[in-house]
């Protein structure tokens, strides 16, 4: 979601990472192939991958294909995205809203402690930003302890590591998302991962060969869409094709990633759930050949940020990610956030997301609980999401410069 603040700035995303001169490998090198299940296999020792169209998707099928669950609840975070809570409201879950800690944004262990086990089969977590759970390992014994599923959220954590080891390979299932902001993108698109063999994969497997794709039409238009949005995203004209862009998504010519309908927590049964084509598969072949390439990006934009800013802000607003080797979005606390977007983002050129809001005020969810046990309890998340803000750390190096205006508002703040 991109802050409600927002002018007519550049905006970055992974698309960045496919300029002209690698375009053409789609097409002409034999690397870049929609099989790309072996990847995920070798980086992750994964027993099976589903893609779909959107890591919601992906998470509203393994729910709705895990057999082995009598309570259909999951603990979740209440500092997530709310097409979360709405794959698990619409595949028969209720969830169980769990405060984070302040320190990584993510699921605190003590909360899980204090919520009768007997409640739930699944912990949902979330690593925020990319940057690792806080209590993952914590929580995966006490999974492995209790008998509970562990699903991990790597929504924005693709390339990010905890202990040298894969965000993603800890838990018994994983979901990473390729929407526009994330680490490599389809423009819409999502994985599900299996690392546990005695969930019911055969099953699953069977059940995904049901799934359709989208209409020869539709895909076409989506393909389009990808093509387009490689150049106009990243073009030097980009405030003429701001406008243009504008038309197309108004005209529903282009494709929002969050249909009107979810945001009244519905889906539509005959597009929610969609298997990925092939050229969104050798998308993400292409981009996953320059993975140094773009961590390395990353931390260079890191860097670069870290060097100038003075360094009691530095302790202040970027302590928190000293623990992990990628981050694809850098979050920043703001005690006056509405005050400082009115200043910072008519002087900056890329825009700037607000992620996440506390869900267990939200009363769109709180109808579909039972157990509200812990919503008033969420008081870190509510906290965070009245302060927190969020830049892309993957502009290209000729762009860097574009972080100058927001460091020295936050050198002076």
């Amino acid at each position: 979601m991109i802050t409600k603040y927002k002018f007519k700035n550049f905006y970055y995303n992974s698309f960045n990472h496919i300029s002209k001169n690698k375009f053409y490998k789609l097409f002409f090198d034999k690397k870049v192939n929609s099989n790309i299940n072996n990847y995920f296999k070798k980086t992750y020792n994964s027993y099976a991958e589903f893609f779909f169209l959107s890591a919601r998707s992906s998470l509203f099928f393994f729910l709705k294909n895990y057999k082995n669950d009598k309570s259909k609840r999951v603990l979740v975070t209440s500092f997530t995205c709310d097409s979360v809570l709405v794959s698990i409201i619409n595949s028969g879950y209720e969830p169980i809203l769990v405060d984070i800690e302040k320190e990584n944004f993510s699921m605190d262990i003590n909360d899980i402690l204090k919520i009768d086990k007997k409640l739930y089969s699944i912990i949902l977590i979330q690593h925020t930003f990319g940057i690792p759970a806080k209590y993952l390992i914590e929580i995966k014994k006490f999974c492995n302890n209790n008998n509970k599923i562990l699903i991990e959220d790597c929504a924005l954590s693709f390339f990010s590591k905890l202990n040298n080891q894969r965000l993603g390979s800890y838990g018994d299932v994983a979901m990473f998302s390729f929407e526009l902001s994330k680490s490599i993108t389809t423009q819409k698109g999502g994985c599900l991962i299996i690392n546990n063999k005695h969930l019911n994969i055969d099953t699953m497997y069977s059940k995904y060969n049901e799934i359709k794709y989208q209409p020869k039409i539709k895909e076409f238009r989506k393909n389009i869409q990808i093509i387009l949005s490689i150049y106009l995203y990243n073009s030097k004209f980009y405030n003429i094709w701001y406008y243009l862009l504008k038309i197309l998504y108004n005209l529903f010519i282009f494709e929002k990633s969050t249909p009107k309908i979810e945001k009244n927590c519905s889906i539509n049964n005959d597009n929610f759930l969609l298997k990925m084509n092939i050229f969104h598969k050798k998308l993400l072949s292409l981009q996953i050949l320059y993975e140094k390439e773009i961590i390395n990006e990353i931390h260079d934009n890191y860097t670069y940020i870290k060097k100038k800013l003075i360094s009691n802000k530095l302790n202040l607003k970027l302590n928190y990610l000293n623990n992990t080797n990628y981050i694809i979005r850098l979050p920043l606390i703001i005690d006056d956030k509405k005050t400082f977007l009115k200043k910072l983002l008519p002087i900056i050129n890329f825009e700037v997301g607000y992620w996440f809001t506390n869900l267990a005020l939200d009363e769109r969810f709180i109808k579909f609980q039972k157990n509200k046990i812990n919503n008033k309890n969420c008081i870190n998340s509510q906290l965070i999401s009245e302060k927190i803000i969020n830049i892309p750390l993957n502009l290209s190096k000729q762009y860097r410069y574009y972080y100058d205006p927001l460091i020295r508002m936050l050198n002076d703040d």
